[in-house]
């Protein structure tokens, strides 16, 4: 059995991030494929270069946050963690939660 590696997304694998998007995150689902995990941050209607372009700030400027998972040194998987108060474009769908307590 291969072992995963897990570590926090910094600015520093903001390349590991995109390339996870780019070629493992929604292979098998092209209609998905401009996600990059920005739904909550931005509205992704511009097109998947776009998402492509403002998922890399976020993730330069420390504001996207969670976990990249890799096998053999290449990225396999992301999990997005982050408190609510991170996605300014659905605070308004949201109850306080346990982070606003």
């Amino acid at each position: 059995m291969r072992e995963l590696v897990v570590k926090e997304l910094t600015p520093s694998l903001r390349d590991d991030f995109l390339l996870s998007f780019d070629t493992v995150a929604f292979a098998d689902n092209p209609d998905w494929s401009d996600c990059y995990c920005s739904a909550y941050h931005f509205t992704n209607n511009k097109g998947k270069a776009e998402s492509r372009r403002e998922a890399s700030s976020l993730v330069e400027e420390d504001r996207m946050h969670g976990f990249l998972a890799y096998e053999d040194g290449r990225p396999v998987g992301w999990c997005n963690a982050a408190p609510r108060s991170s996605y300014p474009g659905v605070q308004w769908l949201m109850s306080p939660g346990p982070d606003k307590l």
